[in-house]
């Protein structure tokens, strides 16, 4: 009875094979429903193994397609296409393991590392923390605007954290994991773009992948105070691997000062207390008129370095909202209050919406649409009547015709 049933959900959902693609390998034995993916992807023709294929791969290299997506989808206007790590082993994941469930129920495949799911999610995180690239900065929108862009925002995190979730399915053999599919493997999660890597991997030589791919190893240690050094006072040092906490100082400006100047964010304790630069302590006798000097100078440094940023986010933040107030439209979320309309109600449409995921549809004012569903408070999927597509989109961009006549 459960092999009929099995079969059943199989032939209802119209599995399909991939093992003649490799964008998702080493998942390409599995299967894909391509009748609900054709829905959420929104495409007007039924996908199949090759154009499902090269619809995952136009999404996850990064540049107009996912600037798009951040711009409308989580209002980060200052997005510009910047590779999301692992955003393709995260899409393969949900594609096959989450949409196409009942397509694999009775197949074991290798699950991905925790650390992937983790650099996933930090990568998402660090991205709407950074106000570069999500302003906070809205202008005079109505609240409601804040609300929305808020909550459109933890939606996002919330989908980030659930790659960690899918591991727990009962399809992975849990003796062994991959760092991402294939392409991600190889990139450390930049989809294939080794060169990439390669800088991220020289600032994060301990990463797990990294160490995965036999190019980067733990630094080593600092030899104790019985062993000979390896070099003559003449001899310059050889480079040594950059920690992960000299690594973070790398990529974060303030903690980059702290580094150079040897004083640390962190106050460091037993063995991992950091030497200060020799060319600072190595004179014990030094004046307390130099050490004054230099503790000015960082203090200086630091100061001018906030005060730049500060100055820089806000003019961007300025310059996004230009950008947004210079097209003729309303902003990506209406603000007006969410309302609730059943299935089969036509509306017409008020303002213009820009399609940012392959699910969403076009809206223009004037068109008329007809609300098949709603997928929450403030989205509902939608057939747009004028334009015969079929797709998701926010509610309050149109009213009930009646309302508009």
């Amino acid at each position: 009875m459960l092999v009929f049933a099995t079969l059943v959900s199989q032939i209802f959902a119209k599995c399909v094979d991939i093992s003649s693609t490799h964008v998702c390998a080493p998942y390409s034995h599995l299967k894909i429903d391509v009748e609900r993916l054709s829905k959420i992807y929104g495409v007007d023709k039924e996908l199949d193994a090759s154009s499902w294929e090269e619809l995952v791969l136009r999404i996850t290299q990064g540049g107009h397609d996912q600037a798009l997506m951040w711009k409308n989808w989580a209002q980060c206007s200052g997005y510009e296409g910047e590779y999301i790590q692992y955003y393709r082993s995260y899409v393969c994941m949900t594609d096959i393991f989450e949409f196409s469930a009942d397509c694999n129920k009775d197949v074991k495949a290798k699950p991905l590392c925790s650390s992937v799911c983790e650099d996933y999610g930090a990568a998402v995180h660090q991205m709407i923390l950074d106000e570069d690239v999500c302003p906070d900065d809205f202008g005079s929108y109505d609240k409601q605007v804040y609300k929305s862009v808020y909550e459109r925002r933890k939606m996002v995190l919330d989908a980030a954290r659930s790659c960690e979730k899918l591991l727990d399915l009962p399809v992975f053999e849990k003796a062994e994991c991959v760092y991402g599919v294939e392409s991600d493997a190889k990139s450390c999660g930049f989809s294939g773009d080794v060169k990439v890597a390669e800088d991220y991997c020289s600032y994060y030589p301990g990463n797990e992948c990294c160490r995965s791919l036999g190019q980067y190893s733990e630094p080593t240690a600092t030899p104790t105070p019985t062993e000979t050094p390896t070099t003559t006072p003449t001899e310059t040092p050889t480079s040594t691997p950059v920690s992960e906490k000299d690594a973070k100082a790398i990529f974060d400006p303030v903690e980059r000062v702290a580094l150079i100047w040897g004083i640390g964010s962190d106050a460091a304790t037993g063995d991992e207390q950091q030497q200060a630069p020799s060319y600072i302590v190595s004179n014990q006798n030094t004046t307390i008129v130099i050490v004054a000097t230099v503790a000015g100078v960082v203090l200086l440094a630091i100061a001018a370095f906030i005060f730049e940023r500060k100055r820089r986010a806000k003019n961007k933040a300025n310059a996004g909202l230009k950008r947004l107030k210079s097209r003729n439209k309303a902003p990506a979320v209406a603000p007006q209050e969410p309302v609730n309309y059943p299935p089969g109600t036509k509306l017409i449409v008020k303002f213009a919406y820009t399609q940012s995921r392959a699910d969403e549809i076009d809206l223009h004012p004037g068109d008329v649409i007809e609300l098949l569903g709603p997928l929450d408070a403030q989205w509902a999927t939608f057939r747009n009547l004028t334009t015969n597509l079929q797709g998701s989109a926010p509610i309050s961009y149109a009213v009930p015709i009646t309302d508009a006549q």
